[in-house]
């Protein structure tokens, strides 16, 4: 297969989706295919960046434009450089907030004609519109109006073979609108590196990655375990795995502001991707403040996931029910803890699989299964 991925940014590190497509590249480069990223918005150049990473199956060609350019000369590059490249499947991976600053990239279906030229289209929906629930306010909901029609207008025009997402909320979202659309888990960017388990039996050490929350539910989680393993006389620990520095120093400080939580938080600082996989294996638990409706969509929890960790997620966003869990897998959802239950913990741990459905290799044979399916 031969495949142009299009995104709005590239930036190493800075941008959830480019790293999820870069990603996702070079799995398939590896897998014996053709693929190529294109980002048609890049905020974070200046100047047009057309790169070649090495891998052992060849090199993946990257095109970044910038978004300073007018829509008109980055389009055009891209049109040409996908006339060179000649693939047979066009992937827009779409946000709305990739194309255009405030959510609504009006214009960029047609400029997506001038690029598709008749190739097969797949569509992959990281985020459909913004919701508009009971007491949001009037720009909020107008909003929502505006993307809602944008994303059908872009639907319709470019005719996508195949549609995936991550959530079911999302496939929910675009399903009632009449066209069909199909499960694609999200795989984490942290290769596991196998360690073995040196920690103490008495430690229950909680993982918390790269995000800061300060919301009751997160607290109240934490204060609930702490007090449950005390009476199993077991201590908790809590790791607070990179992340900024700041933000994580301050969830640390307002987690030890309660009396039965101080002096249980640990830092790791900056780490690389390995010593990342080593601090997840370390830990007994993962806990989120991703709302349980969107963790499907969160590179943190299939962190935790892939590296057989189960996680709790204590955050339930307004108008959804607290069951509703961001997996389209029951497994996956399965491996969600709701409450600081601890013999739940252990039925859970001691049923998680030994290969994870959401390992990146496993996640590109479906991508790919599903667009040969619809090849014409």
């Amino acid at each position: 297969m031969k495949i142009v991925f299009l995104c709005g940014c590239l930036e190493p590190g800075r941008d959830g989706v480019g790293d999820y497509v870069r990603q996702l590249a070079m799995e398939l480069l590896l897998q014996g295919h053709l693929a190529t990223c294109v980002a048609l918005n890049d905020p974070c150049i200046e100047q047009e960046v057309s790169t070649s990473l090495p891998l052992s199956a060849g090199a993946l060609s990257l095109l970044r434009l910038p978004s300073a350019w007018s829509a008109i000369k980055r389009f055009r590059k891209a049109r040409h450089w996908l006339a060179h490249f000649d693939p047979s499947w066009v992937s827009l991976q779409f946000v709305p907030y990739a194309f255009h600053a405030k959510g609504l990239p009006l214009f960029l279906l047609k400029h997506l004609h001038g690029i598709i030229q008749g190739r097969q289209v797949h569509l992959m929906v990281h985020e459909s519109w913004i919701g508009a629930e009971t007491g949001s306010s009037v720009k909020h909901r107008l909003l929502s109006v505006l993307q809602k029609a944008i994303i059908i207008r872009i639907i319709k025009g470019i005719h996508p073979a195949v549609i995936h997402t991550h959530l079911p909320f999302y496939s929910t979202h675009i399903a009632q609108l009449g066209w069909r659309v199909l499960p694609l888990p999200l795989f984490s960017n942290i290769p596991v590196v196998k360690r073995s388990n040196n920690m103490a039996n008495a430690i229950f050490r909680v993982g918390i990655f790269s995000q800061a929350d300060t919301s009751r539910p997160f607290l109240d989680f934490l204060i609930r375990l702490e007090e449950s393993l005390a009476l199993c006389n077991q201590v908790l620990q809590i790791l607070l795995i990179g992340g900024n520095a700041s933000k994580m120093r301050t969830l640390g400080d307002f987690i030890e502001e309660v009396d039965s939580l101080r002096n249980k938080v640990h830092y790791t600082g900056f780490l690389e991707p390995a010593q990342i996989s080593e601090a997840l294996q370390s830990c007994s638990l993962g806990l989120t403040p991703v709302p349980r409706h969107a963790l499907g969509k969160s590179g943190s929890v299939a962190a935790f996931l892939s590296h057989g960790i189960p996680v709790a997620a204590p955050n339930v966003h307004n108008g959804y029910s607290a069951n509703d869990i961001g997996f389209f897998s029951p497994n996956l959802c399965s491996f969600i803890l709701l409450e600081p239950d601890l013999e739940h913990f252990r039925i859970i741990t001691a049923s998680l699989p030994e290969e994870s459905e959401i390992k990146i290799s496993t996640v590109a044979q479906a991508f790919l299964r599903d667009l040969y399916t619809q090849t014409i």
